[in-house]
């Protein structure tokens, strides 16, 4: 599953991902950015104006947190600048880490947690001598042990003359699902130059399909659409979508929190358009006001619409059942899954969950069980009121509709207890005290984890082996695939748990379920299991620039 993302840098929109070649390996993370960023010519006297440009990455899979590299080395290759542009580093926190050398970017990351990232900022001004229609290309890679990176490519253009602004127009922000609204975006040329043609771009998070297929359009799957409107846009005039060619919005099955980004740029006229009807844009009788701000480079060409569905999402813990023998060390996959309809995303493009996990696992092992290695995404506390051991699991900060996720654990079964019992428990926060606005079922946010010595699991695969030593993939876990998290230990989707005694002495096991998300987001998109996305992530210095509705 995927997750595609889409987030509103200083200059306009970034579009998430970047094609991978057929037959390559689906990359794990996704460096993301600006698809062009725009220069005014070097200025006969006066210091050039400057455009600044930023870089990012999300990731794609998997949905627990420590498969996010803690290192990771990224490269900015500028060297196709070069008599085109002027690239510095400024100093700040989104270019921690990065050193400039010649025309190579160098950036040294240490992720620790599951949030979309940036990589590093760029100020580019035109170099001396262009006159305007010089274009060049920057290329962002990434390296990291046990990953691969997508690279990303952002365009230069030297442009001369008109200046661009995204104005106001209408959007429903709390569609119900299946909701469909026409939308007709618009613009204002604040410049003192007609624009002959416009590159209008939309980017929607994973819960919002667009629609609208247009002979000078081009779409990737149902979250992204491009159009090249080709007309005589005069200076001080607002143009918006004509009323027999617009631009259609649906919020689907697992809309939740939404984003849609739209951005406007003046580009040369296309050669020709495609077949079928064409996307106009006609002057707007009574101007709504525009967006304030920005130049060539603006940052008023693009805009982010928030929008808040109505819907639900179900979380539900995985019944597990370890099968072996005392002294035997058994593998076991304690997780949840979502079982929809709506995708939850707590990226940095929610500001009431900014980078926090959807969901917490509570995990309670039976007496007679000790842990040998557990996932580096949980931790352990002695903070019950009995003085009892928990492990407390953090997901990532998405998670789509469909989605399992797992933390491996290396358990040993010290010895048989009869009628031994452990849980795991969905929770919406560390403490578990409150219930998501979205979880409407916490019947089944608690399962039960029981051990069986007498060899009548009924789970496949390998036997447990005797002794302690752990495998060296203990420590990494990733979205199950299947209701079996593991070959030594049996799961299932919890129907109606019961509470359960917690290890380490009496008492039950909170039922407490999800925190509540409040509302917005990204989203990611990102295609799903970590979606879409739909996230998602980069700059909050960016979102802040952007106009939000």
């Amino acid at each position: 599953m995927r997750k595609q993302l889409s987030l509103l840098a200083a200059a306009g929109l970034i579009a998430l991902g970047s094609a991978v070649p057929a037959g390559a390996a689906e990359p794990q993370y996704i460096l993301t950015g600006q698809p062009e960023v725009f220069l005014k010519p070097y200025p006969q006297s006066g210091s050039p104006a400057s455009s600044r440009i930023g870089f990012g990455v999300s990731y794609v899979i998997p949905e627990t947190p420590e498969d996010i590299p803690f290192d990771v080395t990224y490269r900015l290759d500028l060297s196709r600048l070069q008599g085109i542009a002027e690239a510095t580093l400024p100093a700040g926190s989104e270019n921690k880490g990065c050193t400039l050398t010649g025309t190579t970017v160098v950036c040294e990351k240490k992720q620790s947690h599951p949030v979309r990232d940036g990589v590093a900022v760029l100020n580019l001004t035109a170099a001396k001598g262009t006159k305007g229609g010089e274009t060049a290309e920057i290329t962002v890679t990434g390296a990291a042990a046990g990953t691969t990176f997508a690279p990303r490519t952002a365009k230069v253009t030297v442009s001369d003359g008109p200046d661009l602004a995204v104005a106001d127009f209408p959007v429903g922000t709390k569609p119900r699902v299946g909701e469909q609204q026409s939308l007709r975006p618009a613009f204002t040329n604040k410049g003192t130059k007609p624009v002959t043609a416009v590159r209008m771009t939309f980017q929607a998070s994973r819960g919002l399909d667009l629609s609208g297929r247009y002979g000078n359009c081009t779409a990737t799957e149902q979250s992204h659409l491009s159009c090249t409107l080709v007309g005589d846009f005069l200076p001080g005039v607002t143009y918006e979508l004509s009323s027999d060619t617009p631009v259609g919005l649906k919020a689907n099955t697992r809309a939740y929190r939404e984003t849609l980004d739209h951005s406007v740029h003046a580009v040369p006229a296309p050669a020709s358009p495609g077949a079928g009807p064409l996307l106009k844009a006609v002057p707007r009788t009574a101007a709504l006001r525009a967006a304030d701000g920005g130049d060539v480079n603006p940052e008023d060409n693009a805009r982010r619409v928030r929008l808040s569905v109505e819907n639900t999402a179900d979380l539900s813990a995985d019944e597990t059942v370890l099968a072996g023998k005392p002294g035997e060390t058994v593998k076991a996959r304690l997780g949840f899954r979502n079982n929809g309809p709506a995708w939850i995303d707590h990226s940095v493009d929610d500001p009431e969950n900014p980078g926090s996990p959807v969901a917490f696992l509570d995990v309670r092992l039976p007496e007679g069980v000790s842990v040998v290695k557990k996932s580096t995404a949980c931790e352990t506390r002695t903070d019950l009121p009995n003085g009892g051991t928990r492990h407390l699991c953090r997901s990532g900060t998405s998670l789509s509709e469909n989605a399992k996720v797992g933390f491996p654990f290396e358990l040993k079964i010290d010895k048989a207890v009869k009628g031994a019992k452990g849980s795991v428990t969905v929770l919406g926060d560390e403490h578990g005290y409150s219930l998501p606005a979205w979880d409407r079922n916490p019947a089944n946010n608690a399962a039960a984890i029981t051990v069986d010595t007498a060899g009548t699991s009924p789970s496949p695969g390998t036997s447990p082996s005797p002794g302690t030593s752990p495998s060296p993939d203990a420590g990494t876990p990733t979205p199950t695939t299947s209701a079996s998290p593991s070959a030594s230990a049996s799961s299932s989707s919890s129907g109606t748990p019961t509470p359960v005694p917690a290890a380490g002495g009496s008492g039950t096991t909170p039922q407490g379920g999800l925190a509540d998300t409040g509302s917005s987001v990204l989203p990611v998109a990102v295609g799903a299991a970590v979606i879409a996305v739909t996230g998602a992530a980069l700059f909050a210095a960016f979102r802040r620039r952007a106009g939000q509705a």
